[in-house]
């Protein structure tokens, strides 16, 4: 997946390897990350890209850490804003979110990317429990057949604020269920027990409304190779509470930012 260039002898070759092992084993995580940044699979795909070209450059840092890889891709990020050749990216202070929750990033390490404090990193954490005060609650609704979870998330979700209009574990009962109630979000899982997959309920299902789906899968590598039609938004299994709160309020943001939402 990543090639770095060997011609100029620059660099010791056994580092660019080295890089490209490394950057191999961490590009699912990057995926995510800058997916749920930008909302949509192929714009943060395309800032991952851009964002290791740095490291395949003759003149590449002989050290590289997990830091160095969201750092270049914050500086993409930074650069694009809603004007750039990247659009839709999130602002700041969700980015700061998503580098905790998501990316896994110490509130340290987020401050170092972002420019903020720690205590505004946390302070924003602390929010996101109870969701945002200036947003209108929204109609979510849960395709998941543990019935736990399903119950977790449903608890999460109402947390915030937000109606949990219906769960079930039973992708035709799903469609059926959301042609009636019209969600504004969809928490699915990839695999159910039934006769069809979660993901193809979901996918059913948004491309109806155009609403989001937030897919929650204790595979998420499968989904991360960089392909054609892999999600914008995911979560992994076991969650945290507070992963799937920012990435309720991060796929809701971008939903109602759109033309016409």
């Amino acid at each position: 997946m990543f090639f770095g260039s060997l011609a100029s002898g620059k660099v010791d070759k056994r580092s660019v390897v080295k890089h490209a092992d490394y950057i191999d084993s961490e590009l699912p995580g990057l995926r995510r990350y800058a997916r749920a940044a930008t909302g949509c699979q192929e714009t943060g795909d395309a800032i991952v890209k851009e964002a290791l070209k740095p490291f395949e450059a003759d003149d590449a840092p002989s050290s590289l850490e997990r830091l160095d890889l969201f750092r270049s891709i914050e500086q993409v990020l930074a650069r694009s804003g809603n004007s750039g050749p990247f659009e839709g990216v999130a602002p700041l202070p969700s980015r700061a979110q998503l580098l905790t929750s998501i990316a896994g990033l110490s509130a340290s390490d987020a401050a170092s990317l972002s420019g903020m404090t720690e205590s505004e990193i946390r302070n924003l954490l602390e929010t996101s429990r109870s969701g945002d005060a200036s947003s209108d609650p929204a109609d979510i609704f849960i395709i998941e057949d543990e019935p736990m979870i399903a119950a977790h998330l449903a608890e999460i979700a109402r947390e915030m604020g937000h109606n949990v209009i219906g769960t079930t574990g039973i992708a035709s009962d799903a469609i059926r269920a959301c042609r009636e109630r019209r969600p504004d979000l969809l928490l699915s899982d990839v695999m159910l027990g039934d006769e069809r997959r979660g993901a193809d309920a979901a996918h059913d299902i948004a491309s109806m409304y155009g609403i989001p789906v937030i897919f929650i899968t204790a595979f998420p590598q499968s989904l991360l190779r960089g392909e054609k039609g892999e999600p914008a938004y995911l979560i992994e299994k076991p969650f945290r509470a507070d992963s799937v709160r920012v990435m309720i309020s991060r796929a809701l943001g971008k939903s109602r930012s759109r033309p016409g939402a």
